[in-house]
């Protein structure tokens, strides 16, 4: 009896590690601090529903280890920092989702659970999250400012960005064709058409020949200031190079027969410095910090010792 508990015992021993090895391996190692296959799968799981289709799970354990590797490396960086995350910073974040989707926390719960995330799971990603600005922030903070020198260089060398378009103020007028025309018919309604333009380049307002118009065939008036880039390509093309007071040669589509007539004309410009520094100095920040993310994670990865194991 005694030798058949012994070997039960000794069967135990030897199988409970090699379990234990299927089930939550060790897949990296980072100063020091482990990584499992668990922690790894999980987060496969979350990602799989959003990810493009055809993804292989190997690339889906390869990002997800990937984004393990960098919240231990956060983390780690935040402990030498002195910096956490209190539960009342976790539980203020609840409370701005909530408030910000009007809906209650056993909404939020239920929700979760459609999506197959555990709450305890979604609380700890906030706090990383939160750790992660903090971090991020305590570390980036001096490597942001943008000088006036910065501003002006990219004023200058992006001055596209700027160009405000050549605009045109124009009018329409349009004779509708009747459907069927012979050729005849046809030909006689762009002499109909061309008469119309004689009258404009006269200077006859297009509201005189829209109200002396006794079959409403005509339709037409102000079409407004527009950038020329804005026009239909057939209508960009017919008023092309045309200045202040004449009228495009007759345009013909399916249903009409249209005149443009430029009312006038403003060439592109460059908006000043002075307008548009707030907008750069915006832009300059938010491409230094996400430059600077990424150096900055790529040095606490080029400092840290990282194992990464077999699948």
């Amino acid at each position: 009896m005694k030798r058949l508990v012994f070997t039960v015992l000794i069967l135990l021993l030897t199988c409970a590690p090699l379990t234990a090895e299927v089930l939550d391996r060790i897949v990296a190692v980072v100063n020091g601090e482990i990584i499992t296959s668990i922690q790894r799968d999980r987060l496969v799981e979350q990602r799989r529903a959003s990810a493009p289709i055809g993804t292989s799970d190997k690339a889906l354990q390869q990002e997800a280890l990937d984004t393990l590797i960098e919240e231990k490396l956060i983390g780690q960086r935040g402990k030498s920092l002195g910096l956490g995350v209190e539960t009342a910073e976790v539980d203020a974040a609840i409370d701005d989702v909530l408030r910000q989707n009007s809906i209650s926390r056993e909404q939020l719960q239920a929700a979760l659970e459609q999506q197959g995330v555990r709450f305890a799971d979604y609380e700890e990603e906030l706090r990383r999250q939160i750790l992660r600005f903090k971090v991020i922030g305590r570390d980036m903070q001096q490597n942001r400012d943008v000088s006036q020198f910065e501003i002006e260089r990219y004023y200058d060398e992006y001055q596209d960005e700027f160009r405000l378009p050549e605009t045109l103020s124009l009018s329409r007028l349009s004779l509708f064709l009747a459907e069927d025309l012979t050729p005849e018919e046809h030909t006689e309604q762009l002499k109909q058409v061309e008469a119309l333009r004689s009258s404009l380049l006269l200077g006859t307002p297009i509201t005189d020949l829209l109200a002396a118009d006794k079959d409403g065939r005509l339709d037409g008036g102000e079409m407004g200031n527009l950038p020329l880039k804005d026009l239909t390509p057939t209508f960009r093309q017919a008023v092309e190079g045309l200045v202040e007071g004449q009228v495009s040669d007759p345009i013909e589509t399916p249903k009409a027969l249209h005149l443009l007539q430029v009312l006038s004309r403003t060439p592109g410009s460059i908006k000043p410095l002075e307008e548009v520094k707030a907008s750069i100095r915006q832009k300059l920040v938010k491409e230094k910090g996400e430059q600077g993310v990424q150096g900055w994670l790529d040095n606490l990865r080029s400092r840290a010792k990282i194992e990464r194991r077999a699948p």
